[in-house]
């Protein structure tokens, strides 16, 4: 890899881990976009000292307050494509229609219902109450890992399971991502969130294996939308571990 690839690998990470939506995954080179994996890890951590900080400055103002602001920005920064994935995945997978679920192998998106928009609510305010004790123990490192083990563990399905999407070519971009430079950073968070709790880790390894075992029965593979989902699911199992080992009784 080039000097040159490499600052446009890493330019596309943070487009994407950031939610800049200023380049169109559907104009780059499948090469260009398995680079841009490896540099996911260390955007996700950029994000997180941004968001760590802007946690520290808010500081002086009651938790609920601080949470409320950090959650704002984090939703506007890179939520809104997980939380998207979140509330129409949910839909489909809560509706009576037993073909429900075909709609995810289709770019189309469909108009968002109400359990959608029940869990949406729900996951906001989980994430709120969860931030809020965060904040107020004043755990900025916590915060700090929080975008990297929601992308983290968002890679380990995108790249351990089928592809189920319509149009995806067998020589697809995930054949060329270079794992050998992947597992590094993978085990480097592994261990931290192991001495962090090692059961909340246990936790997130089984459930990501299930999560792809369930959708390899009910879709043939994951979509782009599930492993986004992903994200946000994970950010909340390990927010929830933390803040029940960690907590005082």
């Amino acid at each position: 890899m080039t000097e040159k690839d490499a600052v446009l690998a890493f330019r596309l990470a943070v487009d994407r881990v950031w939610g800049l939506k200023r380049i169109a995954l559907r104009h780059v080179d499948h090469s260009r976009l398995a680079q841009s994996m490896l540099w996911i890890p260390s955007s996700a951590l950029l994000l997180g000292v941004f968001l760590a900080t802007l946690a520290w400055l808010f500081s002086g103002l009651a938790p609920e307050i601080s949470a409320t602001l950090l959650l704002i920005v984090w939703v506007k920064l890179s939520g809104t494509e997980t939380l998207d994935a979140l509330a129409h995945v949910s839909d489909l997978v809560f509706s009576r229609d037993k073909h429900a679920l075909a709609a995810l192998k289709t770019p189309e998106t469909p108009a968002l219902g109400t359990v959608g928009m029940v869990l949406l609510v729900l996951t906001l305010l989980l994430k709120w109450s969860l931030l809020v004790q965060v904040i107020a123990a004043q755990w900025w490192t916590v915060i700090v890992l929080m975008p990297v083990v929601g992308w983290v563990f968002h890679q380990m399905v995108v790249l351990g399971s089928r592809w189920a999407s319509e149009g995806e070519t067998a020589e697809s971009w995930r054949d060329q991502v270079s794992l050998s430079w992947l597992w590094p950073q993978w085990l480097l968070l592994f261990t931290a969130l192991g001495l962090a709790s090692g059961w909340t880790l246990t936790v997130l390894v089984l459930s990501t294996w299930a999560w792809i075992v369930w959708w390899r029965k009910k879709l043939g593979g994951v979509t782009n939308k599930v492993a986004m989902m992903w994200i946000e699911i994970v950010e909340i199992l390990w927010l929830l571990g933390l803040v029940l080992v960690l907590t005082p009784t």
